[in-house]
């Protein structure tokens, strides 16, 4: 995986921020409230309120990413758009429900990227991601930071590594638990570095940055949006970020290609989905809306504030990116060893 085969996965969301969102915008932009009378709306859609299943707990990041995007679809569309978390196992409860709904556009879900890790970490999933759901719409992209304590003797990535490979098995990383994103981001940098450090997982994000800082952990891969404000109080060195370009909340952090990992990706996601044939035509309403919504300049500063990137893809694109994660987190699980019941 060092050969950075999955590089540049990133920029296929990030490079059509501009092209769709000011696309859409446009077309948008003074009709909102009209929209959902376009003529291009199939008929009588939506005509009534539409179910956003969120697979994780209320004030998680899919929880977030929902609940900013609910209101302003209720007002594009002109009915209702409900949140209902239904968390556990990764995410995976939630999304067998909408696997499982009638493919009519009144239930979708908000998926973060345990959809592209969970069929590797979960042997017996009663659904297929690809199979059995429709993606909408990339919604935004999250980085993580890779953090340490600001008195830590490595001032840099290529300290750290130096450092790890000094002392194998003695420094430890962070996670918001096993399987994980900060997880699988420490198993991925681990196997691109050839380095042994040790997880140690804790019961959220905030307590993995709370080790960090205290010292019972050396680094994490951490939320951008949690890790960040440490960062700028001068408590914690962020020495890159996860994704593959700069994170537009943070730009003054360098990449970990910048800072000596070259093709090293890991970054959170979240996304609409709908059930497997839910028409077309349904299909392109909601992506059209959820690209004007993430243009929008107000929705873009809050999702920048949160450490969110907005993206607003097509179809398409985002079915391609999908598939390239699930590649890349099927061999990092595969190679870890790491299977969850």
């Amino acid at each position: 995986m060092a050969n950075g085969k999955y590089a540049g996965h990133y920029h296929l969301a990030a490079r059509c921020i501009p092209r769709i969102a000011s696309a859409v915008l446009a077309l948008l932009q003074g009709t909102l409230p009209a929209f959902a009378h376009a003529q291009d709306r199939p008929s009588q859609f939506p005509g009534g309120p539409i179910r956003m299943v969120v697979g994780f707990s209320a004030g998680g990041g899919p929880d977030v990413a929902a609940r900013l995007m609910a209101p302003k679809m209720t007002t594009l569309l002109g009915q209702q758009v409900i949140v209902d978390n239904r968390p556990g196992a990764g995410g995976s409860i939630g999304e067998a429900i909408v696997a499982k709904a009638p493919a009519d556009g009144y239930t979708l879900l908000m998926c973060a990227s345990s959809l592209s890790i969970n069929p590797s970490l979960y042997p017996k999933l009663p659904y297929d991601p690809i199979r059995d759901l429709a993606p909408i719409s990339l919604m935004g992209v999250s980085a993580q930071a890779l953090i340490v304590l600001s008195a830590h003797p490595a001032k840099n990535v290529r300290d750290l590594i130096t450092l790890a490979k000094a002392q194998p098995g003695v420094l430890t990383f962070a996670s918001s638990g096993n399987g994980s994103g900060s997880h699988l981001a420490g198993e991925l940098f681990k196997f691109m570095t050839k380095t042994n450090i040790v997880h140690v997982p804790y019961k959220g994000g905030g307590q993995g940055v709370t080790a960090v800082m205290s010292g019972e952990t050396v680094l994490m891969f951490a939320p951008l949006a949690a890790a960040i404000p440490h960062v700028r109080s001068g408590r914690l060195r962020a020495m890159a970020v996860t994704t593959d370009q700069r994170s537009a909340s943070a730009p003054e952090i360098p990449t970990m290609a910048e800072a000596g990992v070259p093709g090293y990706a890991a970054f959170p996601w979240y996304g609409l989905f709908a059930p497997t044939g839910t028409p077309r035509a349904v299909i392109d309403v909601l992506q059209k809306v959820t690209a004007a919504i993430v243009a929008q300049s107000d929705m873009r500063e809050r999702m920048l504030s949160l450490g969110i990137d907005p993206v607003g893809s097509g179809p398409a694109e985002f079915a391609v990116f999908i598939k390239v994660e699930m590649d890349k987190w099927s061999e990092v699980i595969r190679k870890s060893g790491l299977q969850l019941n």
